[in-house]
């Protein structure tokens, strides 16, 4: 969920202990309807976020999910859907977005 929204899903959080307990207690993070994910992901994501071990597919089951197999055949711009989401993430130390040249530099730099 961070990772597709570029937002940490547990909000108002002061300590590891608290998120833990957001965990446990709440329901599972979902994706936003307003930011426009198709139905076969957020059902993906659903499904990969299930509390309950028995309930939740296992990997071979998610390896069947649409969502899946819809992108085994499909070309996909990954660079681009990368680009996008780290220009509009907030970076933890600046507090500002990064730029692709930021994101670009910190990459090539490890």
């Amino acid at each position: 969920v961070e990772l597709a929204t570029g937002q940490f899903p547990y909000k108002n959080c002061k300590t590891d202990f608290e998120v833990l307990t957001k965990v446990l207690q709440e329901d599972p993070p979902v994706l936003p309807l307003s930011m426009g994910f198709s139905l076969d992901f957020q059902s993906f994501v659903k499904d990969c976020l299930t509390k309950d071990h028995r309930k939740r597919p296992k990997y071979h089951q998610l390896l069947e999910h649409s969502f899946i197999r819809r992108y085994e055949v499909l070309e996909v711009d990954v660079a681009g859907w990368f680009q996008t989401v780290m220009e509009r993430t907030e970076s933890p130390r600046s507090s500002q977005c990064y730029s692709h040249q930021h994101m670009l530099h910190s990459l090539l730099s490890r």
